[in-house]
């Protein structure tokens, strides 16, 4: 009977073994398959250098637009890319690749973007929302928000009036200094009176912006810093930019950004490409669409017109879109050649070296 229960014994765990071993090589085996129709992971993007004739540009022209920006003085850094590609690249001495620049207006077209992410998220409900929306639980008592009492133009605010400079309210850049030396920015704007009712009148003014800035930190519950590096930043691979504040802790999005040459290339080029970066949808192709349309038509008047915090003008009967900075700070879109080109400076003189640039792209593309 002993042999029997040992006998008995010594098959079964012969068979749990087996058993158990015909287990681990089907896991593996499915493992291998299961390995093998997932998705192959893409590596993150990064720029590479490529010569600009194997993109249809001839060396000597990217050679003529590095030498007019080293005759000036205070011309620190361009870049210029071509079909996801690296095709021009120049540094003044004392800079190089990793320098972050104050791209100072150009950030505006980064806060449009953020509106616009921020609408495809639900956190607001688009360009039409009124701006009073973001109000809605201003203290009584204290009555910080006055403006929305007696005054039938601002309630009628919308955001779409603040991306396209279009607000109607008393202020400007010519206000600049004495809304910066405000201790806040936010009371320095709720006071301006309304000129005009909102859409009609173009009056380019950094405060838009900073209102647009206020709008996002109160429908998302992030600082806008936070916000952009989450749902921007880190999706294009910008790893090292910097954001300002106002003197309450406000993002400073219509001024404040810090980027390097290569990373302004990168916002560029996910609005060449409709928002879309490495096959993911990162901004709506939609909201792409309406910032760089023409928003608002200045007939002639002035260097461009506006579209959603971005700038539109022809140049060699081509749609050139870009983002514009004090100082000569650009970001330049230009789709008909799938390039940008990216300028820091502390220039503030004439717009030539930036705007050849732009054109020598577009005749050179053509031959």
């Amino acid at each position: 009977m002993k042999k029997k229960i040992i006998f008995f014994s010594i098959a079964f765990f012969i068979l749990n073994e087996f058993n158990a071993f015909c287990a681990e090589e089907n896991a593996l085996e499915n493992l291998g398959h299961n390995v093998a129709e997932l998705p192959e992971m893409r590596p993150s993007f990064e720029w590479e250098e490529d010569s600009a004739e194997n993109h249809g540009i001839r060396q000597s022209v990217i050679d003529s637009i590095i030498k007019e920006a080293e005759s000036y003085k205070d011309i620190y850094a361009l870049g210029i890319a071509k079909d996801s590609k690296i095709i021009g690249e120049w540094y003044k001495a004392g800079f190089d690749k990793n320098t972050k620049f104050e791209i100072h207006s150009c950030s505006k077209s980064i806060t449009g973007c953020l509106v616009g992410i921020a609408a495809d998220k639900g956190f607001i409900k688009g360009e039409n929302q009124k701006f009073s929306d973001f109000l809605l639980d201003y203290d009584e008592n204290s009555k910080k928000y006055v403006f929305l009492n007696g005054n039938p133009s601002w309630p009628k605010l919308e955001l779409r009036h603040l991306l396209t400079m279009t607000s109607g309210v008393n202020m400007s850049d010519g206000d600049w200094d004495e809304w910066r030396a405000s201790k806040s920015w936010l009371e320095w704007i709720y006071k301006r009176k309304a000129l005009y009712r909102p859409g009609e009148v173009f009056s380019y003014g950094t405060q838009n912006t900073h209102l647009l800035s206020f709008a996002l930190e109160r429908a998302t519950g992030q600082r806008l810093f936070d916000f952009a590096q989450k749902n921007l930043f880190s999706k294009i691979g910008i790893k090292d930019a910097y954001l300002g504040t106002d003197p309450e802790g406000i993002g400073d999005g219509g001024n404040g950004y810090l980027l390097t040459i290569q990373d302004m290339l990168r916002f560029g080029k996910l609005y060449l490409d409709d928002g879309m970066w490495q096959e993911k949808q990162i901004v709506s192709k939609e909201w792409v669409k309406k910032s760089l349309s023409l928003q608002v038509d200045r007939h002639g008047r002035g260097t461009a017109n506006y579209g959603f915090q971005f700038w539109v003008r022809d140049f060699e009967g081509e749609r050139v879109y870009f983002a514009w900075g004090w100082a000569g700070q650009f970001i330049f879109i230009i789709p008909s050649q799938n390039a940008t080109i990216a300028f820091a400076s502390n220039h503030t003189g004439t717009l030539k070296p930036y705007f050849n640039a732009v054109t020598k792209i577009i005749q050179a593309g053509k031959k």
